[in-house]
Formats: structure tokens, sequence, C-alpha cells
């Protein structure tokens, strides 16, 4: 795995999965909010330990965006 930010597993994909987030992905998935599943989401990533090549605050900021976007629909 590569040291980028922009790397399979890096920043680039962990803002992917933030904006896919309760957007129906996965077919299988219990209908839940998009805002709940961010708001949720959010929650968990206080308690991540290693975020490797991932530039922790850039996503926090971008899901801080995400749920006062989808609060506004």
């Amino acid at each position: 795995m590569s040291s980028s930010p922009n790397s399979t597993y890096g920043t680039v994909a962990e803002l992917e999965f933030v904006e896919k987030i309760g957007l129906g992905e996965h077919s299988d998935a219990v209908a839940v909010p998009r805002l709940v599943l961010l708001k949720r989401y959010q929650k968990a990533i206080q308690k991540r330990n290693s975020w490797n090549c991932i530039d922790a605050p850039r996503v926090m900021v971008f899901l801080e965006q995400s749920i006062e976007n989808e609060g506004l629909k």
C-alpha cells in the first residue's frame, strides 16, 4: 500500500466512502436515514486509533459538511 494520501486506501477513498453513506450502495442495508448514518459514522471515527495515510482532519471536515448539507434537505 502506498503512503500517498490519494492511494486506494487513502483520503480520497475515505471521502468517497463518506459521500456514499446512506445512498443505497448496499442493497441489503436496512433503510436508515442518511443523516443518522453520517452522525453514527462521525461518532465511530472518534474512536479510530489508526488513520494510516488518511488525512483525518480533512475527512472530519468533509463529514461535518456532509452532515450540515444533509440537515438542510
